[in-house]
């Protein structure tokens, strides 16, 4: 178990970096409306930091929920990454071979949908949050998304990554599964979160479905975004 008051830490920076998403994203988000579930799908991925917010921040009514949902989901197909967004920039910046990794969106909607609504839908994942169009995805077959709305994505992906370099990355499904298994979630409305760090994880993560987590290595920002992005990157670096 990780120092809780460092945890809770975390938890409320990742809470602000939340926040500060929404206000520089949003615009690119026009077409997104309640009950529009197109983009959710069982391919998710977050981070350990992220699912220990999730399992702090809900109830316990929430939280019975959630393990419902994911026993029920945990045996089907899902795309399991073999880079975190980090691990990926560190691939390119050497010039390494970045596998090639499966992701079907036809394996299926997230499991945390309830008809065809997020059920965590405050404490949903930057995964969840950084999907978003400008027309509408039922109506042309898929997001909209402009290219400053991908490098804005990419720098919250790399910067909640950063904030949790003792942590690990994996599916939603397998990531709220190993929480539930490990008894990570110890408690809802507020109760001490159980912190899995990566060298913890070794204990059970049996099918080596998860990645260890990496500092930035450097920031993916094209240069005719620059205006843009570091602007936004100065306040994050005061966000906690």
């Amino acid at each position: 178990m990780t120092n809780l008051p460092s945890v809770f830490l975390g938890l409320n920076t990742l809470e602000r970096v939340y926040g500060i998403f929404q206000r520089k994203t949003g615009q690119f988000a026009a077409a997104c409306q309640k009950g529009c579930s197109h983009c959710c799908t069982c391919n998710v991925t977050l981070t350990s930091l992220e699912a220990a917010f999730i399992f702090a921040r809900l109830d316990q009514a929430g939280i019975e929920a959630l393990e419902k949902r994911i026993s029920a989901a945990k045996d089907g197909p899902r795309f399991r990454p073999a880079l975190t967004t980090n691990g990926f920039a560190a691939a390119c910046m050497s010039q390494d071979k970045v596998p090639e990794e499966e992701n079907d969106p036809s394996w299926g909607p997230c499991p945390l949908l309830e008809n065809g609504m997020c059920s965590i839908y405050p404490v949903r994942p930057l995964g969840c949050r950084n999907m978003v169009s400008k027309s509408s995805c039922g109506k042309t077959g898929y997001a909209d998304m402009p290219p400053m709305a991908l490098t804005l994505n990419n720098l919250f992906l790399q910067y909640v990554e950063g904030m949790d370099t003792c942590g690990f990355s994996g599916n939603l499904t397998d990531m709220l599964d190993l929480y539930i298994t490990a008894g990570a979630a110890v408690g809802p409305g507020g109760s001490a979160p159980l912190y899995l760090s990566f060298e913890k994880l070794q204990d059970f993560d049996k099918k080596g479905v998860f990645i260890g987590n990496r500092p930035v290595p450097a920031w993916m920002i094209p240069p005719e975004h620059r205006d843009v992005a570091v602007p936004v990157l100065k306040e994050l670096n005061t966000a906690g």
